[in-house]
């Protein structure tokens, strides 16, 4: 999950699994074009489809929040896939604005 920092509004990754993940300034600023269109973009999308990455934007209550960045197992998201990642978007979306509200 990348987030933005409380001084500047500036992307850093806040949580991460696997510690073979690899995320780089090219994959950070696909997140930030996320983060800004507050649209899908990366692998398997029509938008920077290159990437290895698959990004979501975190948005709720008329707020951005951050950015999901998942990287696939096989070769392709299928849309029942990208359904339940908007889904799974949607809630953790609500719970940080709600944990940020606090």
């Amino acid at each position: 999950m990348i987030l933005p920092d409380n001084d500047n509004n500036h992307l850093k990754i806040a949580s991460r699994k696997g510690n073979n993940v690899k995320f780089d300034n090219r994959d950070l600023g696909l997140a930030n074009w996320v983060f800004e269109h507050e649209k899908s973009a990366g692998y398997s999308t029509d938008t920077l489809s290159s990437s290895k990455w698959y990004y979501l934007p975190l948005s709720a209550h008329k707020s951005r929040l951050g950015v999901l960045a998942v990287a696939p197992y096989k070769s392709d998201i299928t849309n029942e896939q990208k359904h339940l990642l908007n889904a799974y978007t949607s809630i953790v979306s609500i719970a940080l604005a709600n944990y940020l509200k606090k």
